[in-house]
């Protein structure tokens, strides 16, 4: 699977992807930005709530970045206003049957909002997973990991469809 392939994968889901017209043989794809900030919302669920998308009437809004490690790896990088930034440096990217499977370790760091916490008062909690995939008609975007007391939480990002 070359990186060309993923990158026409995500422009056929959402147009929120650019691919270059050149061929495959030329220039490297280190460092090339996959899919530019796309902006979208965050449903996120953990032991004691589901589905929540905006906390003491402030609404998520999120954005996500994918850029070229090399043919086969992305980083990742989310952010969101609720739940902090995260990034995964090391993405790996598999194509099956015309799937585009990406799934990586990394970090996220995010406020105490059920203790009243502010963005200065930030925690970072390591191992996170990210996966995703992109395939011709869905696109889904999903970070779990282990956050303090809630336990398990899973945070979906949702692209707009602006």
């Amino acid at each position: 699977m070359t990186l060309k392939k993923f990158m026409i994968a995500l422009v056929a889901v959402a147009s929120l992807c650019m691919v270059s017209c050149s061929s495959d043989d030329s220039e490297p794809v280190s460092g090339k930005v996959v899919c530019p900030a796309t902006y979208g919302v965050t449903s996120a669920s953990a032991r004691y709530f589901s589905d929540m998308t905006s906390f003491r009437g402030t609404d998520d809004v999120s954005s996500l970045q994918i850029t070229a490690v090399n043919d086969n790896t992305v980083r990742v990088a989310y952010v969101s206003n609720l739940w902090g930034p995260a990034n995964f440096e090391s993405v790996s990217v598999v194509e099956s049957n015309g799937i585009y499977l990406m799934e990586g370790k990394g970090s996220i760091t995010t406020p105490d909002l059920f203790g009243g916490g502010s963005v200065e008062d930030a925690k970072t909690y390591p191992d996170f997973t990210f996966k995703g995939y992109v395939a011709t008609d869905s696109t889904s975007y999903v970070i779990t990991g282990v956050m303090g007391g809630m336990g398990e939480i899973k945070l979906v990002f949702t692209p707009n469809d602006k």
